[in-house]
């Protein structure tokens, strides 16, 4: 949904006339995946949404064969895109990364991307991936193409000069407030806004509680206690991943 983008609005508030929003799908609650375009013409791919990590990559045409978890996968096919580039000489070409769940690789490159209707960014640095590999049956039986991190430059393989979606969109585009919001829903579809948060999906807009966030790096935060059975541990860290189903603790 595009909420009152455009409309001209006055009495609409910033979030509401700045947000985009795509529809995450639910895989049992387990994983949660939007589409987004790339390239001209677009391509549409479905990824999760991650902020657990900062780096965005899909699949390329030789991924769907020298991986066996990739086939059927929507490949990425550099050739087909007019407006694909090379990365800049003298930055990181080879991408590598290590998730949860494994390791895959391939290569960066530059192009443009679109989240939502309409929210572009050129010359975003993204990775084409070769080998999925090292995800596994996780990846086989996901129905998502790749990840799209939503974690700070400060993780990211990419370089801390490449720059985030969010931080190139708030510089290219006519963003409000480089922001984004997520609804996971209970067994049903749950929903990304970016450039703000949709306040229907809010019991009370007018009382939300902000936590501020540790360091930029992970989405991480302050917490008072974390407690499992018998054992509990206070003062601890935690960090808000929409990438993976799993909750874990300090042992």
């Amino acid at each position: 949904r595009n909420l009152l983008r455009g409309h001209g609005n006055d009495d609409a508030s910033p979030q509401s006339r700045w947000e985009e929003n795509v529809v995450l799908r639910n895989l049992g609650n387990a994983q949660y995946y939007g589409t987004l375009k790339v390239g001209t013409p677009p391509r549409h791919f479905k990824v999760v949404f991650d902020s657990g990590s900062a780096d965005p990559w899909v699949p390329s045409l030789e991924c769907t064969t020298a991986s066996e978890n990739c086939a059927g996968k929507n490949p990425y096919v550099v050739s087909a895109s007019s407006s694909y580039s090379e990365v800049a000489a003298g930055s990181r070409t080879d991408f590598e990364i290590t998730y949860g769940s494994g390791a895959i690789s391939g290569k960066f490159g530059l192009e443009t991307v679109t989240v939502g209707d309409d929210y572009t960014v050129e010359h975003q640095k993204f990775a084409v991936a070769h080998n999925t590999d090292g995800l596994g049956d996780v990846y086989a039986n996901a129905d998502f193409d790749g990840i799209f991190g939503l974690a700070f430059s400060t993780i990211s393989t990419m370089g801390l000069c490449a720059g985030t979606f969010i931080s190139n969109l708030k510089g290219q585009a006519d963003v409000d407030k480089a922001m984004f919001a997520f609804f996971l829903g209970d067994g049903s579809d749950g929903e990304l806004a970016i450039g703000g948060y949709n306040a229907d999906l809010m019991q009370d807009p007018d009382d939300i509680h902000w936590v501020p966030v540790v360091m930029p790096a992970y989405w991480m935060v302050d917490m008072d206690k974390v407690k499992f059975g018998d054992f509990a541990a206070s003062a601890v860290v935690g960090i808000m991943d929409t990438g993976t189903s799993l909750v874990y603790g300090p042992k």
